[in-house]
């Protein structure tokens, strides 16, 4: 039962990312028509970037000229979410698609309208590396000013983006940034060397480092997810001193558990935490649940070698509505066996 309620708040999460990182304008804008700017149009957008694709300002707006481009992601990282900061004018044909080659990711309907309003359009994506895209407007035709202010007014495009997997290189790289996903609280061991089942100390990270302090045995990354059924993956160390148990978070909600398995012996084991989650960014942090061992000031405690997500493969594990249906007759079950017992 504890495990299926664990899975329902995991099931159940709704996170909300913040725009990330801003994208490069490519080819195809123009600046927005600068005496307009100064004078309040394009929905007062004031001072900061104001572009405008089917530029009208120096292409006047020819067919050939409709598409512009932009860039997002970065080298070893998922893109999961675009985020377009787009005026909804008063020309009533600001709509737009965006599309990596032919495929459309995302679609943005014009709203008619007669004031000027900045809107931020989220979408979603699953784009690896580095990915050049298309903004495409959707109007049959120019609007009658196209010439003068061109056709999509856009502020800015930025995007989140963090990895599918993390495969920790110890030394000096756990306390910075690799793919910019890992958080504070990740270090090595205070003397370098040791058995680590075979492990040098260069190929992974500790979760609650030396000198093992109070309220710092906790390391966190930002990683992509899919969305849906998925699988964390976790390469860790089950050591010598039977205190490597540590609980797996999503956004500071429990998803997951692993009981040290009491043998004395130095053992990488891999295991996997099944989690449903909102497709984008998402903060995974691995927590030690035991007390620190007699050694942690020197060797540290939970070393990890990689996290990976990937998708949920496995049949027979139990979609959301199977689960909710059983949590709910069980539930039902109990308010008849309290009403039986009150009569």
């Amino acid at each position: 039962m504890k495990k299926i309620l664990v899975l329902l708040l995991a099931l159940a999460m709704i996170v909300s990312v913040k725009a990330g990182v801003p994208t490069p304008f490519d080819s195809g804008w123009a600046d927005c028509e600068a005496a307009a700017v100064a004078n309040g149009g394009y929905g007062n957008i004031g001072i900061g970037t104001c572009k405008v694709a089917w530029d009208g300002v120096t292409q006047a707006c020819a067919e050939d000229n409709r598409d512009a481009t932009f860039t997002v992601g970065t080298t070893g990282m998922t893109t999961t979410k675009i985020y377009i900061n787009h005026l909804n004018g008063i020309s009533d044909e600001d709509g737009f698609e965006i599309k990596e080659g032919t495929t459309v990711l995302c679609e943005v309907p014009d709203v008619p309208t007669s004031v000027e309003t900045w809107v931020t359009k989220e979408c979603d994506v699953n784009l690896l590396d580095e990915t050049q895209l298309t903004l495409h407007p959707t109007a049959v035709a120019p609007w009658t000013l196209c010439d003068t202010y061109g056709q999509v007014a856009i502020h800015d495009i930025t995007y989140d983006a963090a990895p599918t997997e993390i495969t920790f290189h110890g030394g000096t790289v756990c306390d910075t940034v690799p793919y910019g996903a890992m958080k504070d609280g990740w270090g090595v061991p205070a003397i370098l060397g040791g058995a680590y089942g075979g492990v040098a100390y260069e190929n992974f990270c500790l979760v609650w480092e030396p000198t093992c302090a109070a309220d710092t045995e906790m390391a966190s990354v930002d990683m992509a997810f899919a969305g849906g059924n998925e699988v964390i993956t976790i390469l860790h160390l089950d050591g010598m001193s039977d205190l490597d148990s540590f609980d797996v978070l999503i956004d500071d909600v429990v998803v997951g558990s692993y009981d040290d398995s009491l043998n004395p012996s130095e053992d990488w084991i891999t295991t996997d935490f099944l989690v449903n989650v909102d497709a984008g960014v998402h903060t995974v942090t691995l927590e030690v649940t035991d007390e620190a061992w007699a050694s942690c000031n020197d060797w540290g405690q939970l070393a990890v070698q990689s996290i990976v997500i990937g998708p949920n493969e496995d049949p027979a594990v139990p979609e959301f509505g199977l689960i909710a249906g059983m949590v709910a007759l069980i539930g039902l079950v109990a308010g008849v066996a309290v009403l039986r017992k009150r009569d």
